[in-house]
């Protein structure tokens, strides 16, 4: 059994990235010393605070169907996220609690299982004690399963499923049993409880028969392999020897689980190509076919490319599982990590950057940005793009700005000087006239 080392996926390790924010002022001081914040969420000057943003659901969700092509949905069981004038995309609404971290941690190992490791090319789960009241069928609920008539029709009839392509399946049945009491007239025990499978209609002939020998208290897996062609189909459970005496108190019962239609056949994910954009097993060099994975997985969870020491440790961490887990299992677990990152789970408007290592400009190549639309941009003002700011106060943009070293936050503005210690605005915003 594979044994994940908990050091590198345990929520409590996740430390959450902390974000600085500036203003931007018509002075340098202003933008040297990270401006300050003032009221309703603003700067001192004030610009909108741009806070880190956390993925709500469906961008959750969205993102990790597009990341590793999966079609499951984990985001559906975290808690509904918070909102702010009717808005569920809001920063400061999404907030982040330990127990939603914790159900990040399970998402990611599901995420990365579904996208990396081989599956069935066909399932389908029944849960009797679903469908037999939804169908009608006699009987009552039993905790984990369905505990069928002991008189009349004696089965449940479960609804009908449709299978893509001729499949050789394994079908599992948790059930469980007991006999209590002595037949009155005969005094011979009541029998032990016989479950019979039947399959499309085929009521003469069972697909299978089991003596349930499991209790109630403690059921067990039945099994049975058979062919499915293409189409829909159906599936009966069948108590052939259903007994009960109410009134000598002598009776035997038969509780249906979890049934599981499995296919024999194996496929690979389509998310395991994602994140496999080499083979080890061709590659003239293995380990550093495995660095490409990792690293180039890791850049596209966190939507930016790594700088060379993020790259190096990324490929330290694979490397040091590999020594325990294996290489393959290894690259399971740096998914994992990559989407318990705060740099997968937050996203951040950050200025660009140029080629001389300033920081101006939009984000994403948007065509600029305009100032806060106060006093200080009035009609007639322009991006540094050239593109019309607008001027009413409900079109207020966001300010976001760039940290290049602890303390040092650097706003994004029209021009910045490239002769400083660290990115300057020399002006703070594009002036009309």
């Amino acid at each position: 059994m594979t044994r994940w080392p908990t050091r590198f996926v345990t929520p409590a390790t996740l430390l959450l990235a902390a974000g600085c924010l500036g203003t931007i002022g018509d002075n340098d001081a202003d933008i040297e010393d990270g401006g300050s914040s003032g009221p309703n969420g603003l700067g001192a000057k004030g610009a909108a605070i741009e806070p880190l943003h956390r993925l709500n659901r469906l961008e959750y969700d969205n993102t990790v169907r597009d990341l590793l092509g999966v079609t499951i949905t984990p985001a559906g069981d975290f808690p509904p996220d918070g909102t702010s004038g009717g808005f569920d995309n809001i920063a400061a609404a999404l907030s982040l609690s330990p127990s939603q971290m914790d159900l990040y941690h399970t998402a990611a190992r599901n995420l990365a299982a579904a996208a990396l490791q081989d599956a069935p090319r066909f399932t389908h789960r029944i849960e009797p004690v679903v469908d037999a009241p939804n169908n009608g069928m006699a009987g009552n609920a039993f905790g984990w399963g369905w505990s069928l008539s002991r008189q009349g029709s004696k089965a449940i009839d479960l609804t009908p499923f449709a299978v893509p392509d001729d499949e050789t399946v394994t079908l599992s049945i948790l059930a469980g049993g007991d006999q209590v009491g002595v037949n009155p007239d005969t005094g011979v025990p009541v029998p032990v409880p016989v479950m019979q499978l039947f399959v499309d209609g085929d009521f003469a002939t069972p697909v299978q028969t089991w003596t349930v020998t499991a209790k109630p208290t403690a059921p067990a897996v039945h099994t049975v392999q058979f062919t499915l062609p293409a189409g829909t189909h159906s599936l009966r459970v069948h108590f052939q020897n259903g007994y009960d005496q109410p009134a000598a108190n002598v009776f035997n019962s038969l509780v249906v689980g979890s049934i599981d239609v499995v296919s024999d056949v194996q496929v690979t994910p389509p998310g395991r190509a994602m994140v496999y954009v080499c083979d080890p097993a061709t590659a003239a060099d293995a380990e550093d076919c495995y660095r490409d994975i990792v690293t180039g997985f890791t850049e596209r969870a966190w939507r930016r490319p790594l700088d060379a020491d993020e790259q190096q440790r990324v490929f330290d961490l694979w490397k040091e599982l590999r020594v325990t887990e294996g290489d393959d299992a290894a690259v399971s677990l740096v998914v994992r990590s990559a989407l318990l990152s705060s740099h997968f789970l937050y996203r951040a408007a950050l200025p660009a950057a140029t080629p001389g290592g300033d920081f101006s400009g939009p984000v994403g190549g948007a065509e600029g940005w305009c100032p806060s639309t106060t006093s200080r941009s009035p009609r007639g003002s322009r991006t540094s793009s050239g593109a019309a700011c607008p001027t009413t106060s409900s079109s207020r943009p966001r300010a976001p700005a760039h940290c290049a070293t602890r303390g040092s936050c650097v706003p994004r503005c029209s021009a910045c000087s490239a002769t400083t210690r660290r990115p300057r605005c020399a002006r703070a915003s594009p002036r009309s006239g």
